[in-house]
């Protein structure tokens, strides 16, 4: 797995703790598993994945997804979403909160074990491995919503 930031957000000291938890995030998910962490901008902080898959394009939606699901939330009245799951025919997505920042897994897989891919089984292996990234993290940046009004 590689991983870069591709801003300055982090010191290579940072990153490279960054780097060690998202390589356990990768080992815990079933297929290829490539991480991207998004502050409230949009902006990247860091990824981590395989060489051969880009996943450039997925960045706007993801931070796009997050917009809209804090827009949703506030249509019905404050509700919050920490952790969404959109599964397709060969990959899945699955975004979580760390506080300002999100980051998202998006992982690929046949398309018959993605079939029997259970979100909830995922996120009760990456919930644990979650823990800790937002003190590497924070940076004082401004919350999605105050961003993204």
């Amino acid at each position: 797995m590689r991983c870069c930031s591709e801003s300055s957000v982090l010191s290579p000291r940072r990153l490279g703790k960054v780097q060690k938890k998202l390589d356990q995030l990768a080992e815990a998910l079933p297929g290829r598993v490539s991480c991207v962490i998004l502050s409230p901008a949009g902006t990247l902080i860091a990824r981590s994945t395989h060489d051969n898959q880009p996943i450039d394009n997925w960045l706007p939606r993801i931070s796009l997804l997050k917009r809209s699901l804090l827009d949703f939330g506030d249509v019905l009245g404050d509700c919050f979403c920490p952790a969404v799951h959109i599964k397709g025919e060969r990959h899945v997505v699955s975004c979580y909160d760390l506080n300002e920042n999100v980051i998202a897994m998006i992982t690929e897989m046949h398309e018959t074990s993605i079939e029997f891919y259970s979100p909830e089984a995922a996120e009760a292996e990456v919930l644990p491995l979650l823990t800790g990234f937002d003190e590497l993290l924070s940076t004082g940046t401004a919350h999605w919503a105050q961003v993204h009004p």
